[in-house]
């Protein structure tokens, strides 16, 4: 469990003196293990030097069984960087695509009230974990396929009035996230031919508004025709239509309609969601160095 603002422990201004007596340290008088002559004890002297290593020893983050090595950087355009290969996380990759990856649109609220709220609202029925990857991604992890789904479709939540979006994990999402340039938003599709409810169909009806990430589960086994509930990820230059043209064999037309449970707010000064044109936290900065300027 992380601490509920995701900050690291706090570390000592100083770092501790190793093999060195206490006098050294200013704490002659204060400290008993000094003789009367004013030596320090067999045990303060050079040849009984505290080894780094053992400052660790107690501690109980380390994990001796996992070793680490040394791989070299390369060299590229003059520059030292570290080059991978995707091949080589294969494995890691495959385990973070069970993740779900959340944020808030705007200000991030506390862990704790993040994690409560959140249990209330899904009702699971097995466990998740949660933690913060940075300053702007909580990462879930479910012990049930089926809570992982149903936290999907439930799509976007309100936490203290502050809106809460939950996609899956694709790779460097964590790190997107930090700037909203997409968003994913929940689109019910109405008037969808029957021979194009399916994947391939619903997909290319939904990539109309944007990228198409997954279907809610009554959408797939057709219990539901009334609509087709899907979610796309969509950027700020999307538009999102009402109505979506469909031409068969480009002589047949059919109107397939799309409804949003919400629209987000978008600038496109600065090309992000989460605030209009007017609010831009950019054009703001602008204005005040024109008015500078001008004194």
């Amino acid at each position: 469990m992380e601490p509920p603002d995701g900050s690291a422990p706090p570390l000592s201004s100083h770092p501790p003196m190793i093999g060195l007596p206490n006098e050294s340290r200013g704490t002659h008088a204060a400290d008993p293990a000094v003789n009367a002559t004013g030596s320090s004890p067999s045990r303060f002297q050079s040849n009984s030097i505290v080894p780094w290593v053992s400052l660790f020893a107690s501690s109980k983050r380390l994990s001796p069984s996992v070793a680490l090595s040394f791989i070299p950087p390369s060299a590229v355009d003059g520059q030292l960087t570290v080059t991978i290969s995707t091949e080589d996380y294969n494995e890691q990759i495959r385990a973070c695509e069970e993740l779900l990856i959340g944020s808030f649109v705007g200000r991030r609220l506390p862990f704790t009230l993040v994690r409560d709220s959140l249990a209330k609202v899904w009702g699971l029925r097995g466990d998740f974990s949660l933690t913060i990857h940075g300053q702007s991604a909580f990462v879930f992890k479910f012990s049930c396929d089926e809570d992982r789904q149903n936290a999907l479709e439930h799509g976007p939540v309100y936490i203290a009035n502050r809106l809460f979006i939950l996609r899956p994990w694709q790779p460097f999402l964590e790190h997107e996230i930090t700037v909203l340039k997409t968003i994913p938003i929940w689109v019910c599709l109405k008037n969808v031919p029957l021979h194009m409810w399916n994947p391939k169909g619903l997909s290319s009806i939904a990539s109309a508004i944007g990228k198409p990430i997954m279907m809610d589960s009554v959408t797939a086994s057709g219990e539901r025709r009334y609509f087709a509930h899907v979610c796309v990820e969509v950027s700020v230059d999307d538009i999102l239509l009402d109505v979506i043209p469909v031409l068969v064999d480009g002589c047949r037309k059919v109107n397939v309609s799309a409804e949003y449970s919400w629209k987000p707010q978008k600038c496109s000064s600065c090309k992000t969601f989460g605030h209009s044109n007017s609010r831009c936290p950019s054009s703001r900065i602008s204005k005040i160095t024109q008015k500078w300027v001008q004194k």
